[in-house]
């Protein structure tokens, strides 16, 4: 039975064995509401504090605003700005490996916005991001190399623009979730793209382009240290088929804190990594740099 005017002691309605935090929010919150309304605004402003207040006792869960006694909520937006670099060669279709950066002049970091959603319910949550980045600079030829069917002397300057694409989607479950500490596995898929055009100061202008779909496993902690929230996440995949030999690697690790309840601020680190051969065409490339991140909880 619920609080009248005559009877201002509602009855306790314990929902502490239901297994998902965010649906005992719910029902908590629908009782409050229900058994508040013939209560007084102070009583109803103390309740809501109260409940406010709690929300740090609770599991961290996947949009963990939780780190400064934030409210756990079922969706997460954030938007990060990532500052990374390129690195690493490549050989397409035989014709000598080139470095992109003491070759093609690829070696400034460049800007890249990354928004990223995360879903949560119950023990299963959903992550997806995206990011596109183009690289470009002016390079000296180290050593001969053909590329998109034009033959690079050494000596040769070049300007070079390199734009990577990438597509992620993953799923994931929670093996652990507790107040201070989460564990989840991951299990996703990623789609890359890539278009790279040389032009030299003689040769002319080449350009070479593809995409690479993949499969990922990986694994998600998060860490509560008083009013920071750790985080590592890291998926990849390994293949060799046929014509086909590759791996890649995406790891990120960051640190949170959150504010109003439902705001974030957050620092970290991303590394990404391919290195893959396709018949006679090689890469093997990193991406990675620090990023800022804002984000909020609903």
């Amino acid at each position: 039975s619920g609080a009248s005017a005559l009877n201002p002691h509602p009855t306790r309605v314990d929902v502490e064995g239901m297994p998902h935090f965010g649906f005992r929010a719910l029902v908590a919150l629908c009782l409050l509401g229900a058994t508040t309304m013939a209560a007084s605004p102070d009583s109803l402003e103390l309740a809501t504090q109260e409940y406010l207040d709690s929300a740090h006792r609770q599991p961290l869960g996947m949009t963990a605003a939780t780190a400064g006694g934030g409210v756990k909520g079922w969706l997460n937006l954030r938007q990060m700005a990532w500052n990374p670099a390129l690195s690493g060669t490549g050989n397409d279709e035989g014709g000598g490996d080139y470095d992109v950066q003491d070759d093609l002049g690829l070696d400034e970091n460049e800007l890249a916005l990354v928004p990223q959603i995360t879903v949560d319910f119950w023990i299963f949550g959903f992550r997806t991001d995206y990011f596109d980045v183009t690289f470009s600079g002016e390079g000296t030829i180290q050593s001969d190399f053909t590329f998109g069917g034009i033959t690079f002397t050494r000596g040769e300057n070049v300007v070079s623009d390199a734009k990577i694409t990438a597509y992620r989607s993953l799923g994931m479950i929670s093996f652990l979730d507790t107040d201070v500490v989460r564990l989840a596995g991951i299990i996703g898929f990623n789609y890359y793209t890539y278009k790279a055009t040389i032009t030299g100061a003689t040769t002319g202008t080449a350009t070479s382009s593809g995409s690479l779909p993949f499969p990922v496993v990986g694994a998600l902690v998060q860490v509560r240290v008083w009013d920071i929230l750790l985080e590592a996440e890291g998926s990849g995949f390994a293949i060799d088929y046929g014509d086909v030999d590759a791996t890649a690697l995406d790891i990120t690790v960051s640190a949170a804190w959150n504010f109003l309840k439902f705001g974030e601020v957050r620092a970290g680190y991303r590394f990404v990594s391919v290195d893959g051969t396709v018949d006679d065409t090689s890469l093997d490339i990193r991406i990675d740099g620090f990023f800022v991140a804002v984000g909020v909880t609903f």
